[in-house]
């Protein structure tokens, strides 16, 4: 019950939680300290995705920032933004090769999670 407690919560919160993954190292409190934020610009393309790390990681940030959720976590079926929220989403198939691929790099990963089941799945990574 406590779950379902927690997860009603999450989905009325007005911000969101997030979860920074962050390899071994640690940020320097005296450097500059660049996060490349995606949220959702790719409009729930994988490719337009991909497109995007790819330029992003041209101009070497530190980080790259990620936006994890699912529409049914986030909305009920008949909020009126629900269809816009699920257009939106990325496949778990999907984020585990970019995931995957991002770990061969040495950018840091940073998510935005909105969900139980988003911040489960992003700890696998």
């Amino acid at each position: 019950m406590q779950n379902k407690e927690l997860i009603n919560g999450l989905r009325r919160m007005e911000s969101n939680l997030i979860l920074i993954k962050l390899k071994k190292n640690k940020i320097p409190s005296n450097k500059l300290f660049l996060i490349a934020e995606i949220a959702n610009s790719h409009t729930g393309s994988a490719i337009k995705l991909k497109q995007i790390i790819k330029k992003i990681l041209d101009v070497k940030p530190n980080a790259i920032k990620f936006q994890l959720f699912k529409a049914n976590e986030l909305l009920e079926s008949n909020h009126p933004e629900f269809k816009l929220y699920k257009k939106l989403e990325i496949s778990d198939n999907e984020w585990e090769k970019i995931f995957n691929d991002l770990k061969k790099t040495k950018i840091e990963i940073f998510v935005d999670v909105f969900s139980i089941s988003r911040a489960k799945f992003a700890k696998k990574y």
